[in-house]
């Protein structure tokens, strides 16, 4: 479990997939919210098993915003491996714990 707060920007995440990636054509993260609403945030590979995200200012990336619910976010990594055949490697489910800021 990760805390972050509400507007957070900079903050880098690493998710281990326990796979290589090096041959990663595609990156993502997909994000379920408190309320049920769902988004997706660009990953990239940061070594040859690790997907990096940072927390920014526009939608599409990492990106929680002050309007969004507090509460624990669910996100799950997916990678699509390109070697001559396309492999989609789905990872474990994650927690984020999103705060209000003081």
């Amino acid at each position: 479990m990760t805390d972050v707060y509400l507007g957070d920007i900079g903050v880098e995440f690493r998710i281990d997939t326990e796979s290589t990636i090096t041959s990663a054509t595609t990156a993502y993260i997909d994000i379920i919210r408190p309320d049920g609403s769902a988004g997706t945030w660009s990953a990239t590979t940061y070594d040859e098993t690790t997907l990096t995200f940072t927390l920014g200012t526009s939608t599409g990336k990492a990106f929680i915003s002050t309007s969004d619910p507090p509460g624990d976010w669910v996100g799950q990594a997916h990678v699509v491996l390109g070697a001559g055949s396309t492999i989609t490697l789905t990872g474990a489910p994650f927690i984020i714990s999103v705060g209000e800021p003081l």
